[in-house]
């Protein structure tokens, strides 16, 4: 479903019910989308220390840019004092990047007789 007037992104709406169809990766390669919400909680677990550490950061995270390929996931998180074989570091990463929806999710879900 859009959002939105027409016009804004899209000049019509009409017959895109199927527009998923025509792009490859969403159904050609298994598993593909896993990786947005991968990148998000990394983001958001390095973007949580840099507000609470913000002195020597942006040098620690050219140096992951620059190390390009050749780190493990862990290695490149491990300067930033991030372990992602932790327990925590999953649910730590959801709540930093969107742990007040998942509060007002939960909230709702209550109030409305969910759970």
């Amino acid at each position: 479903k859009y959002f939105g007037a027409e016009g804004e992104v899209f000049d019509s709406y009409a017959n895109s019910e199927a527009d998923w169809t025509r792009i490859p990766h969403f159904h050609n390669t298994p598993f593909y989308v896993y990786a947005y919400a991968f990148s998000d909680l990394a983001v958001g677990s390095l973007y949580r220390v840099y507000k609470a550490h913000p002195e020597g950061f942006e040098q620690k995270y050219l140096d992951i840019l620059r190390s390009g390929n050749k780190k493990s996931f862990e290695e490149i998180m491990k300067p930033f004092g991030l372990n992602p074989s932790a327990e925590t570091f999953w649910a730590d990463a959801v709540e930093a990047t969107g742990g007040t929806v998942i509060d007002e999710a939960e909230s709702l879900a209550l109030k409305l007789g969910f759970v």
